[in-house]
């Protein structure tokens, strides 16, 4: 589980402070929610570029921000469909729920997608003696 202290974020917060988020969490998205600490929205860096294009400025409230709702998952939910749902609606990132609506995990696209896979070797007879012919 992630550590998401650092991505949650309130309303009435600036559009500066959300910047800094974004950029010291190492995360392309921070999580907007309300006081009982339900998430509301998404954040991403294009959401906050939008916001200061359309006018506001970095001392403006991310209450500035038009509501939007998030794709989510509930806990539990596995990889295979969690990568499924972001690859239907061409997201990198997905807020895990807990059943009360609170973010509990965050998953990300390059932690889910192309796995590397380690599997045992396997020499036939032939490449076997190649490589103890280059040994010796």
């Amino acid at each position: 589980m992630n550590d998401l202290s650092r991505i949650l974020i309130q309303g009435q917060e600036t559009l500066k402070t959300a910047l800094e988020r974004l950029n010291h969490s190492g995360r392309t998205v921070i999580l907007l929610v309300d006081q009982d600490g339900r998430l509301k929205r998404t954040i991403t860096d294009g959401d906050l570029r939008r916001l200061i294009l359309e006018g506001e400025n970095l001392d403006s409230t991310l209450e500035a921000l038009p509501e939007q709702n998030a794709w989510t998952v509930p806990e539990g939910t596995g990889p295979e469909a969690v990568l499924a749902l972001m690859n239907r609606h061409g997201i990198d990132q997905l807020p895990v729920l807990d059943s009360e609506g609170r973010p509990v995990d965050l998953h990300l696209r390059r932690e889910l997608d192309q796995p590397i896979l380690l599997s045992t070797p396997h020499l036939s007879e032939h490449e076997r003696d190649f490589v103890e012919q280059a040994f010796a």
